[in-house]
């Protein structure tokens, strides 16, 4: 894989945000979870509900996304997805603070394979409150030059301690979409889903199924996650059972993973953790 040389000034290009973090989102979120929320700092990674991308309307493309071009470059595809992030927490991020979200355009690949060309944009991310860095993340976004189709992947072979199941609904995935103000149409518009991305069924969304994965890490270990690290590696569709597993890797370390009913794995993670 070597670096996307066309786009290479883009590299650096940074933006950043102020935001308060309310209590009442984060309630939002645990109902459209089905969990109580009664702490007095936000879960890990839920600061994806604040400092959203908020654009104007005729900045948004046909697929719902905000269009390149302003802050990530102006790569053309068929589909753009979050597909990963590894985060490190230092300190707890407190409800009604004022934090400010700082990103940068840290790196840009392409990789060409039998499909064509697939883009990887990585951003380095800094959540702070008052110059102390509360997380820092690196988000992947894939650009992919192909539409979907039927789930592929590999076999779910994890001997896992814990496991649980989830079935998000329609509902669920409108209301975590609305959440994080994000309006890919892959979440919600059928006819889009199968006519134009090539899908069989609306997407359940990566990060959702990343931040169920944070919340059963930390029920499961008993400890507060210091990392975390999770990668989509196959689509989760509206319909699907999705079972969430998990399995301590050594004494400071969980293997966590999601398959559906089909026994494909969907998303990959790992977490470590802090003192007890």
């Amino acid at each position: 894989m070597a670096p996307a040389g066309e786009y290479q000034d883009w590299v650096g290009q940074s933006r950043s945000s102020e935001a308060i973090i309310h209590r009442e989102t984060c309630e939002q979120l645990a109902a459209t979870f089905g969990i109580e929320s009664d702490a007095d700092e936000l879960p890990p990674c839920w600061h994806w509900l604040y400092h959203l991308d908020v654009v104007e309307r005729d900045r948004i493309g046909v697929d719902g996304h905000p269009t390149t071009g302003h802050f990530l470059p102006p790569i053309p595809a068929k589909r753009r997805m979050f597909a990963g992030s590894s985060l490190r927490f230092h300190r707890p991020v407190r409800f009604g603070a004022s934090t400010e979200l700082r990103q940068t355009v840290s790196r840009i690949e392409k990789k060409t394979g039998r499909q064509g060309d697939i883009w990887l944009i990585t951003v380095a991310i800094d959540l702070l409150q008052a110059e102390h860095l509360l997380v820092e993340e690196q988000k992947t976004i894939v650009l992919l030059q192909t539409s979907g189709g039927p789930r592929t992947g590999r076999q779910s072979d994890m001997a896992a301690q814990w496991t649980e199941t989830e079935t998000p609904d329609a509902v669920q995935l409108f209301r975590y979409s609305a959440l994080t103000f994000n309006a890919h149409r892959i979440h919600y518009d059928r006819d889009y889903v199968t006519e134009v991305e090539g899908y069989p069924e609306r997407v359940i969304h990566g990060p959702l199924q990343a931040m169920l994965l944070a919340l059963k890490a930390e029920e499961w270990s008993g400890r507060p996650l210091r990392s975390f690290a999770f990668r989509g590696v196959a689509p989760a569709f509206l319909g699907d059972v999705l079972t969430l597993k998990g399995r301590r890797g050594d004494t400071d370390r969980l293997q966590l993973e999601v398959h559906a009913q089909d026994g494909i794995v969907t998303t990959t993670a790992e977490a470590e953790f802090g003192a007890e």
